[in-house]
């Protein structure tokens, strides 16, 4: 999902920017993208600014899943949030979590 949701927001976005900031490697994201891409939800190609770079495009069915898939997942984060005094507070926790966690 946050895979989509980068690229969804990005439009067309690099490689390395969706690593940086989805928070994996490469390598994981390789093999994410290519699940992705056989499903035919996203399209991998050579950046036209420079060919050693690579860009990610979702495809109709992808931009059609997102638009599905977010409202829900937003949904269903609102529900989850909607008892914190502070949701800020407790998102910079999980993240200093997941940092540790690495």
């Amino acid at each position: 999902f946050v895979v989509l949701w980068v690229v969804w927001i990005w439009d067309s976005v690099e490689t390395r920017t969706i690593a940086a900031e989805g928070g994996f490697s490469k390598a994981t994201l390789s093999g994410v993208l290519t699940t992705l891409e056989g499903r035919g939800l996203v399209v991998r190609s050579r950046s036209e600014s420079d060919g050693r770079l690579v860009d990610v495009t979702l495809t109709p069915a992808g931009r059609k899943l997102m638009r599905s898939l977010f409202p829900k997942f937003n949904a269903e984060e609102r529900a989850i949030t909607r008892n914190l005094d502070d949701p800020s507070a407790a998102a910079a926790i999980l993240r200093a979590l997941t940092v540790a966690t690495e």
